[in-house]
């Protein structure tokens, strides 16, 4: 009866390891600090950024054609997040302070796949020029410019052009520099009428 009882326990445990998914968690990386600003769950993009979130013990970058190796979380920290003055935030110690990248997700993820489509790139910054905070980084007259000049002008970088919860709507991963060196991020996603909307936009060292 026990050796039955036994083979029991065994298969619940095997069931629920095998159901048991990863959940997905999304960032970026600043003066050795990880940043989880968004999650998926059940195809629906969850804002972390200015909230208590889990933080993975692991890393690795998003949005690279090589491989990187894996960052390891040392611990988790909370601050009181300086863009949204009235909201509490989760950011993870890394092991390394210098990284190649800047966006990082939780390590066993599926890779992300970006597209490269200038198209989407050109109506990101177009949008951007008219957006009532974006228009005090981009001008009309810079969007003659190519994408990369718009960038290296600008301080506004592309990162990556996405469908991350599958819905056939692009998302564009961006990072903004301010007046005096402070790097923010940014996520919009295009809404059903084909129009930019913002998901999320956080900068730990802004004031």
């Amino acid at each position: 009866m026990r050796y039955i009882f036994v083979i029991f326990l065994l298969f619940i445990s095997m069931h629920s390891s095998a159901n048991k998914t990863t959940a997905s968690i999304y960032g970026y990386v600043q003066d050795g600090n990880f940043h989880p600003i968004l999650s998926i769950k059940k195809s629906q993009i969850i804002v972390l950024a200015g909230s208590h979130s889990n933080v993975p013990t692991a890393i690795e970058p998003m949005f690279v054609k090589s491989p990187l190796e894996s960052i390891k979380v040392i611990r988790t920290e909370t601050y009181k997040d300086i863009y949204n003055r009235n909201e509490v935030g989760s950011m993870g110690k890394v092991s390394k302070e210098e990284l190649p990248v800047l966006f990082y997700k939780n390590i066993d993820l599926v890779d992300i796949e970006s597209k490269d489509d200038e198209i989407q790139s050109m109506s990101f910054y177009s949008f951007f020029s008219k957006d009532n905070w974006g228009k005090h980084f981009i001008s009309k007259a810079q969007l003659s410019l190519s994408i990369e000049d718009i960038a290296m002008e600008t301080g506004v970088n592309i990162h990556a052009i996405t469908d991350i919860d599958g819905n056939n709507r692009y998302e564009v991963w961006v990072s903004y520099e301010l007046m005096y060196g402070e790097i923010g991020v940014m996520v919009y996603q295009k809404d059903e009428s084909e129009e930019w909307t913002l998901v999320v936009n956080h900068c730990f060292m802004c004031d």
